[in-house]
């Protein structure tokens, strides 16, 4: 999360998480670009990236390849971008998709979104 106050707030829902999962929790105030070395730790990665450009997509979405171990799961509110110079989306990535079932709520929308789910195979 760019934003602090939204970064504290979601830090603090955290709280609500059992004790024993808090430690697997990092949630992190910046800029994704500068905090990419995280995702070679991550087994489970939840990205809003509806508001990002396609260079920032593709460039998270490049480390995430490289970085996650194999397995690792990439939760996201829209489709990933095709590779550059592709038309194809998410799919040709390399990576396994499939479309969540359970709604995502959003304070922001009276509808929760469904996710994508994308698997590093």
């Amino acid at each position: 999360e760019v934003k602090t106050d939204r970064h504290e707030e979601a830090l603090q829902e955290t709280l609500l998480a059992p004790p024993a999962v808090r430690p697997n929790i990092a949630l992190v105030n910046g800029d994704a670009l500068k905090h990419l070395a995280l995702l070679a730790d991550a087994s489970l990665v939840y990205w809003n990236n509806l508001c990002f450009p396609v260079d920032v997509s593709r460039a998270v979405i490049e480390a995430f390849i490289s970085k996650a171990a194999k397995g690792a799961m990439l939760v996201t509110l829209a489709e990933l971008p095709a590779p550059e110079g592709e038309e194809a989306t998410g799919g040709s990535w390399g990576l396994d998709m499939r479309k969540g079932e359970v709604p995502l709520e959003m304070s922001w929308r009276k509808d929760g979104y469904l996710p994508f789910v994308y698997t590093r195979s």
